[in-house]
């Protein structure tokens, strides 16, 4: 009756809801349907200090709603202006500084494994007979940054009909890469450990991964091509190579400041990756890491095994982009997939920011 009543569907008043969660709730709406004024009025009621002491994570995502509306409205400094109060706050949190160290942490062992990544290496890896993927399924994963368009290019391939996409699922970073590395921090013993990876360890694991993927669709993946959608996987190109060297990667770029703004006008204290977006320093730091690992990577992949797909030509250019990946894919650009908002209307798509 709300979400009516603020589309306009019907007459009369909209009733306050007595719950602040469902305030907030009654926020997000209003502010869909553009209703600003009284979106903030809803606002208004859990911005109280007595909410900051009581409900904390609620006063922090009423913050970040707020926010939003400031920016619909260009009232950009005030908007800003919201999101550092929301980010003092949530810097407060016990749990903060430890996951920062452990990112910290993260990092390092990062930079310590891809240093040890060389052509010989790659080499080596592409060169182990493996058996092939069940079903005849080709993979292919896209990669990129969180904000960087990777959920529109995903609607898009999947309305063709030779491909099915699985959005984020984490399959391979919480099922499948923690079976392949050491269970510590130290990158020397993680990258022991991936280099010692036998034929029929790795022929495991790739079956197990197409096992737990398939399970999440609702239809079986035979002889098509399977798009896993899971940005964050291009922190683990290097086990995503050494488990599929046959793979192709898409990447999506966009242009780093909005990447970084939009990260920053997120609400992500829900996930351990949420602190690494707290500050102005830390969200840069992070994505600049994320973009070195692809630099780098891209330099030693075979030139025909990657693309690059840049948000703002596939918005621009939406034909001959979406043209090049879908080719890029083996298939031939076909109507439904120029008509994929047609699929999404009562489509759940999930994406975590």
């Amino acid at each position: 009756k709300f979400a009516k009543g603020a589309r306009g569907d019907c007459n009369g008043d909209l009733a306050a809801p007595d719950d602040l969660e469902v305030a907030l709730l009654a926020a997000r709406i209003l502010a869909q349907h553009k209703r600003y004024e009284l979106a903030q009025m809803q606002l208004s009621r859990i911005l109280q200090e007595d909410s900051l002491r009581t409900h904390p994570n609620l006063y922090v995502r009423a913050l970040y709603q707020l926010a939003q509306i400031l920016d619909h409205n260009d009232r950009f400094v005030q908007a800003v202006e919201a999101l550092e109060k929301a980010k003092e706050i949530q810097k407060r949190h016990p749990d903060a500084e430890p996951l920062l160290r452990k990112t910290l942490q993260r990092s390092l062992q990062l930079g310590g494994l891809y240093q040890q990544i060389d052509p010989t290496v790659l080499q080596r890896w592409t060169s182990v007979n493996l058996e092939p993927l069940p079903n005849q399924l080709a993979t292919v994963h896209l990669l990129g940054f969180p904000r960087s368009g990777t959920t529109l290019l995903e609607q898009i391939l999947d309305a063709h009909e030779a491909v099915a996409t699985s959005s984020e699922r984490q399959v391979f970073s919480h099922e499948i890469l923690p079976c392949m590395v050491t269970p510590n921090e130290d990158a020397l013993d993680t990258w022991t450990r991936l280099n010692a990876l036998t034929a029929a360890e790795l022929n495991h694991l790739r079956r197990r991964y197409c096992t737990l993927m398939s399970a999440t669709h609702a239809e079986p993946m035979r002889q098509i091509t399977h798009v896993d959608k899971q940005p964050g996987n291009i922190d683990f190109l290097f086990g995503l190579v050494r488990l599929f060297p046959d793979a192709r990667f898409i990447v999506m770029l966009r242009d780093p400041r909005d990447v970084i703004l939009s990260n920053f006008f997120r609400y992500t204290a829900d996930r351990p990756t949420g602190v690494n977006f707290l500050s102005w320093g830390s969200t840069s730091t992070v994505y600049l890491q994320s973009m070195e690992i692809w630099l780098y990577m891209r330099e030693l992949l075979d030139p025909a095994s990657w693309i690059e797909c840049r948000y703002e030509q596939l918005c621009i250019n939406f034909v001959e982009e979406t043209r090049k990946v879908v080719e890029f894919l083996g298939h031939q650009l076909t109507p439904a997939t120029l008509d994929y908002l047609s699929q999404t209307t009562n489509k759940y798509i999930h994406s975590p920011t």
